[in-house]
């Protein structure tokens, strides 16, 4: 009996430990760390309409990756700040994304975002070369960033010539002048007050057009007038779009006023002045008669009923207007043009 027990309580501890090695090593409780990585940046779509290498638009490509099947939620933020060379200034934040899956390392599933300078705040220049920011974040944790880009980490990320989209324009400056250098007469009422008008149209294809600077050859007796500005009716002047009761004063020659006159809901229209004396001191208005006839100059005496379509010459009365239009590629273009009674 003795020694049966014996073999049994030595028997015990051996099963026990068998027991013991066999469960431990199998259950192991580590986890592979979720790794986010920003496999590429590239910049995409620049636009600069002006062509002077300051772009107003552009797409910042970006990939990103994770080293799991699984999809996993993130959102971005990006900011900016003017370039650096040494690396420490502080950068503006001007966007953050909604939240967005990602799974795995496809490249398929790259994202973008549009870029636009933002309107001038914390002293931020309208123009100038520009550092880019590219912050990753998990969407349950909005504190932490998890990854980032900049210009340290890739080159398309910094150095990059932006301007705000308003003045990233073209402006082209056309001479249009109608008249041939010399003028070989002068209007003027001798006996009375009156108007003296030229009719013009807004380019084709204008979506807004503002008269910028007027032109007046006088050619005898510089003098006071009041500027004026009409809109149509049957193709001769009608009713008042622009005034002045204060005097402005024309001197022999040309005379350039600048001025700023909304004409977008007017075409066409009229542009001249009021002639507030007459006799000997009267202002006359030069015109050229040796050029084909338009039919764009108009007078009208102040006790006159109507306006009277003056086909003996075009009146030297200019404008320069700038005009909005639509691009090939759908941005707004401002266009400047000279025009005149003989300019069409």
């Amino acid at each position: 009996m003795i020694k049966n027990f014996i073999l049994r309580f030595l028997t015990i501890p051996i099963v026990l430990l068998f027991l013991f090695d066999c469960s431990s090593p199998t259950k192991s409780n580590k986890r592979t760390p979720i790794v986010v990585t920003i496999s590429d940046v590239w910049i995409t779509d620049a636009i600069d309409i002006d062509g002077d290498g300051y772009n107003s638009y552009l797409r910042l490509n970006f990939d990103l990756d994770v080293n799991k099947p699984d999809s996993l939620e993130v959102f971005v933020r990006l900011a900016f700040r003017v370039t650096d060379p040494m690396d420490t200034a502080s950068y503006f934040y001007i966007f953050e994304s909604v939240d967005f899956k990602i799974a795995g390392e496809s490249s398929a599933d790259d994202k973008y975002i549009g870029i636009e300078l933002p309107p001038l705040q914390n002293n931020q220049p309208y123009m100038g070369v520009f550092d880019f920011l590219l912050e990753v974040y998990y969407s349950s944790d909005p504190n932490t960033r998890i990854v980032y880009a900049s210009e340290s980490e890739d080159a398309d990320m910094g150095s990059i010539p932006m301007e705000r989209p308003e003045i990233d324009i073209l402006i082209f400056n056309t001479w249009l002048s109608y008249n041939d250098g010399t003028f070989e007469n002068g209007y003027s009422f001798s006996n009375d007050y009156g108007y003296f008008a030229v009719k013009f149209d807004q380019p084709a294809g204008a979506l807004t057009c503002q008269v910028k600077q007027i032109a007046y050859h006088i050619s005898l007796n510089a003098s006071n007038v009041w500027i004026r500005g009409w809109d149509d009716l049957n193709n001769y002047p009608n009713t008042r779009i622009y005034t002045t009761t204060t005097n402005t004063y024309l001197n022999t020659g040309w005379n350039f006023i600048n001025i700023d006159i909304d004409v977008s809901l007017y075409d066409p229209f009229y542009i001249g002045y009021y002639q507030i004396n007459y006799g000997s001191g009267s202002p006359y208005i030069s015109a050229d008669e040796t050029t084909p006839l338009f039919d764009r100059s108009y007078y009208k005496p102040i006790s006159a009923s109507g306006w009277t379509n003056d086909t003996d010459g075009d009146y030297a009365i200019e404008v320069y207007i700038e005009y909005t239009t639509t691009s090939a590629n759908g941005k707004p273009v401002v266009k400047g043009e000279w025009l005149s009674a003989e300019s069409y």
